[in-house]
C-alpha cells in the first residue's frame, strides 16, 4: 500500500466528498418523508370530507412527476457506471500523450477522484429528484428509488486498496494501448 502523504490526503478528501453527498441526500430524504407524510395526512383528511372536482370517485391522478423522475433514475444509474470510467480513461490517455516522462501516482489519483465525483453526482441528481417526486405525489416507490441511489453512493465510498487497485489497472491499460507508456 502506498503511504505517501498525497494519496492519504486525497483519500480523505474523496471520503469527505462522498460522505457529504450521501449526508445531503439522507438529510433531504428525512425532510421529504416529513413533508410527504404531512401531505399524506392532509390527503386522508380531505378524503373523509365530501369529494368534489376531478378527484371525485376516489381515483388519484396518474403520478406523472414520479414516473418522469423514475425514468431519470433509470437513465442515470447505468450512466453513473459508464460515463465516469470512460471520462477518466480518456483524461489519462490525454495526459499520458502530453507527458514525456509518464504519469505519476498523483495523476491517477486525481483521475479517480474526478470520476468518483461524477459518478456520485449522477446518482445524487435522481435521488433528489425522486425525493421531490415523493414530496409532491407521495408515491412510496419514489422514496425507494432515492434510497437505492443513496445506497449506490454509499457503496462508492473509496478505500485505499480499492483506489490503488484502480490505479494499477489503469496503468496496465495505458501500457497495453498502442502509443501507451512502456
Amino acid at each position: 500500500m502506498n503511504t505517501t502523504p498525497l494519496p492519504a490526503a486525497m483519500l480523505m478528501t474523496m471520503r469527505i466528498i462522498v460522505g457529504s453527498m450521501l449526508a445531503g441526500t439522507l438529510t433531504f430524504a428525512a425532510v421529504a418523508v416529513f413533508v410527504g407524510m404531512s401531505a399524506q395526512r392532509e390527503k386522508i383528511q380531505d378524503a373523509a370530507a365530501p369529494a368534489a372536482g376531478p378527484r371525485a370517485g376516489g381515483q388519484d391522478p396518474l403520478p406523472v412527476v414520479s414516473l418522469i423522475m423514475a425514468l431519470l433514475a433509470a437513465a442515470a444509474i447505468p450512466a453513473s457506471f459508464a460515463v465516469p470510467g470512460a471520462a477518466a480513461q480518456q483524461a489519462l490517455r490525454t495526459m499520458n500523450r502530453q507527458s514525456s516522462i509518464g504519469l505519476d501516482d498523483a495523476a491517477f489519483w486525481r483521475a479517480y477522484q474526478t470520476q468518483l465525483i461524477v459518478a456520485c453526482g449522477l446518482l445524487e441528481g435522481p435521488a433528489f429528484a425522486n425525493l421531490i417526486a415523493f414530496m409532491v405525489e407521495q408515491q412510496w416507490w419514489s422514496l425507494g428509488i432515492a434510497g437505492f441511489c443513496a445506497a449506490l453512493i454509499a457503496l462508492r465510498l473509496p478505500s485505499a486498496e480499492g483506489v490503488e487497485e484502480w490505479v494499477r489497472m489503469q496503468r496496465q491499460r495505458l501500457t497495453l494501448q498502442p502509443g501507451g507508456a512502456t
